[in-house]
């Protein structure tokens, strides 16, 4: 299995090789006084351009034809170069053993801009190959802390880390970050060089107070031990990691900034250690219902007179009663605010769970429905994750009185035993089976308030 790997891969480098390989040819005639100078410089910088292009040799190859030499004088012959056009630069690609010249740059003052010349040459022939057709010279920078602006006198070059190009020769660059004292650098650059600097910069000094509301607590700074609050100690300005605990609260693991060469006040403000309740909504339903009721007047049944004897005679004949029908609506409404807070204050009486609002995060949620009927009052609590999926259920209901003279204000009341009962039942399932979990990071930020006090003494 191994060799016919090792098979394939020299078929695919031979394929590779068998194709138009492009270089570029260095020319001279060493028997030419300054030609020898010029040709050495091209070849360093088209040295420097395989180099930025990370070219291998079989992708791109570099050579140097002295015409001096029976094989130059071949080559001379063959592309019809004269000695007096030299040193030049010719791009060129080979297949096999056959040499094609593309391209020739004769006669050049400038190396730099000979080697960049054929590289341009090169990008066009093999325009997957090559990518940088000019040689870079500069910095590779990058400093702790990262985010230092480089400038060179008043010009902005970058932010570490950052590469900055540079023309050749001297350069004083200086690193400046809001945190640390400015850094001087002073570069001596030769065309094609690539420095890499790496630098440690000198905070500025600050001063941090911390203190905590209610109980002491233990404090630990980017993992050193401080002791119980309150506390004072010297440090550098920048981003630091504070770690606070105590028994009977939750771990505050909080990030905080200190400002340079100033007075910095940390107050921190724990919370208990209890299982957090979130609400998921409460909803009361009353109901309205109609009946149809009647009403008897009483009327007369009429009056009769007549004649007995010589005299007159009359009264009413009698009285009736008929039903007259008329509608009778009823309503009940329940109170859900009114509901809501009789939950609110009998949480609140709880010494191991604590009510979360305003979406913050919670270890659990209630959610519950009410509804009054005639003859009843029910309702049903349901206990979720902070997921939102079902914990548990609860359910009570409470019989109405037969007789009442005020159907809502009785119904409000039931609904009240019905809540206290399912909250009840639910307090007594979570002190049982729930542990509070570790504080969201939005509480921890919320448990922190940084001031400053001044600038140091």
């Amino acid at each position: 299995m191994r060799p016919f790997g090792l098979m394939l891969l020299l078929l695919a480098l031979g394929s590779g090789l068998a194709r138009a390989e492009p270089g570029v040819a260095v020319i001279l005639d060493s028997r030419q006084s300054g030609q020898s100078d010029l040709s050495a410089r091209a070849r360093r910088f088209v040295t420097i351009l395989i180099r930025q292009n990370e070219l291998a040799d079989y992708q791109f190859s570099l050579k140097t034809i002295d015409l001096a030499t029976p094989a130059g004088r071949d080559f001379q012959r063959e592309f019809r170069l004269r000695g007096r056009d030299l040193p030049a630069l010719g791009y060129y690609q080979r297949q096999g053993n056959r040499l094609e010249l593309r391209n020739l740059v004769r006669a050049y003052q400038s190396p730099q801009e000979a080697a960049e010349d054929m590289f341009r040459c090169a990008q066009v022939e093999a325009p997957g190959l090559i990518t940088s057709t000019t040689v870079f010279t500069g910095a590779s920078l990058e400093s702790q802390p990262v985010g230092a602006l480089v400038l060179q006198g008043e010009i902005e070059l970058g932010t570490t880390p950052c590469h900055v190009s540079l023309a050749p020769g001297r350069h004083q660059l200086t690193l400046t970050h809001p945190d640390c004292l400015p850094e001087t650098l002073t570069l001596n650059l030769k065309a094609g060089d690539h420095s890499e600097q790496r630098l440690e910069l000198t905070r500025c000094p600050s001063q941090l107070t911390v203190e905590s509301s209610g109980q002491a607590l233990e404090i630990h700074l980017d993992g050193q031990p401080l002791g119980s609050t309150p506390v004072t100690v010297p440090t550098v300005a920048g981003s630091h990691h504070l770690r606070a605990t105590a028994v009977g609260v939750f771990a505050l693991e909080v990030d905080l900034r200190a400002e340079p060469n100033k007075r910095m006040l940390a107050v921190l403000q724990p919370s208990p250690l209890l299982v957090r309740v979130g609400w998921a909504g409460l909803e009361a339903e009353g109901y309205r219902y109609r009946r149809t009721a009647y009403a008897y007047p009483t009327v007369s049944l009429g009056y009769g007179w007549g004649r007995r004897g010589c005299g007159n005679w009359g009264g009413w004949g009698g009285y009736g009663y008929y039903a007259i029908p008329y509608m009778v609506e009823e309503s009940v409404q329940l109170s859900a605010f009114d509901l809501t807070e009789q939950v609110d204050s009998q949480l609140k009486k709880s010494a191991r769970l604590t009510l979360v609002e305003g979406g913050r995060s919670a270890d659990c949620l209630l959610r519950y429905q009410v509804q009054a009927l005639q003859g009843e009052v029910v309702g049903e609590l349901s206990l979720l994750d902070p997921r939102g999926e079902a914990l548990q259920s609860f359910a009570a209901r409470r019989e109405m009185p037969w007789l009442t003279f005020d159907t809502e204000g009785s119904a409000r009341k039931r609904a009240g035993e019905v809540v206290d009962e399912l909250t009840a039942a639910a307090q007594d399932w979570i002190e049982q089976n729930l542990e509070p979990s570790s504080l969201s990071p939005e509480d921890q930020s919320a448990s922190l308030k940084v001031t400053e006090l001044g600038p140091l003494p």
